[in-house]
């Protein structure tokens, strides 16, 4: 029968496996936002090449905080796939 522990793990695992999903795809389309704003800067700087301002120049600071935010977001994927013990186990759960 279905007992409030058993509803209670049944979420977390839900929940669990959310977790698995949600980092990956912030990661996704962060890199994907950040390669077509460089690709496209690139690509009008090939097309009309000036001199480059001090403006143009890329932000240090900016770089290294989204390049730890990102290793922070990879290593909670590692550990969230470490713990994964099926594949797809979204569709799993919500089977049973």
């Amino acid at each position: 029968g279905i007992t409030p522990l058993s509803v209670r793990k049944h979420e977390q695992k839900v929940l669990r496996l959310k977790l698995e999903i949600i980092p990956p795809l912030v990661s996704v389309v962060c890199l994907a936002y950040v390669t077509y704003s460089v690709l496209s800067d690139s690509i009008s700087t090939l097309l009309d090449p000036v001199e480059a301002d001090a403006e143009d120049q890329p932000n240090i600071q900016l770089m290294f905080y989204f390049s730890a935010l990102n290793l922070a977001i990879d290593m909670l994927n590692v550990g969230c796939f470490a713990r994964a013990k099926k594949a797809l186990g979204y569709l799993v759960i919500r089977k049973d």
